[in-house]
């Protein structure tokens, strides 16, 4: 029996409004994704890591912090964007948020859109490769 290795697939993008921009890297792997979002280039933040309760959607996602910052304004947003994720795209999902968050609404608003734009790229992939693994067996 032979296993196949898919290739990571990267996912870039940049979004902006009037007054911030907001850099999103998605890093798909094989058992997971990797998040990165930020709003000075990609890096290290808050870290955290959410996984899809696997034959029990209605229970959601379970999240953890692993790597807190500072604010805990970030801390809570690297959670909530991890676990969106999970949920999103029905596997664990570390995400790393690098954010300085001086107004805090419009900026969050900002940063679900590029999250909402990196799951939808992601899913149509993650779609279409299963599909095809589907059309080997």
């Amino acid at each position: 029996m032979t296993f196949s290795v898919r290739e990571p697939l990267l996912i870039k993008k940049t979004i902006s409004d009037v007054k911030h921009s907001v850099y999103g890297l998605l890093l798909t792997l094989d058992n997971g994704v990797l998040l990165l979002i930020g709003d000075s280039g990609y890096k290290l933040g808050a870290i955290s890591i959410a996984t899809p309760m696997l034959g029990v959607p209605e229970m959601g996602v379970t999240s953890s912090l692993i790597f807190p910052s500072r604010d805990t304004r970030a801390n809570v947003l690297s959670r909530i964007l991890s676990e969106r994720c999970a949920r999103a795209l029905g596997i664990p999902c570390m995400a790393i948020v690098n954010i300085k968050l001086p107004d805090h609404r419009d900026l969050q608003k900002l940063i679900i859109k590029l999250l909402d734009q990196l799951i939808s790229e992601a899913k149509k992939v993650l779609k279409h490769e299963s599909s095809s693994c589907n059309d080997r067996l």
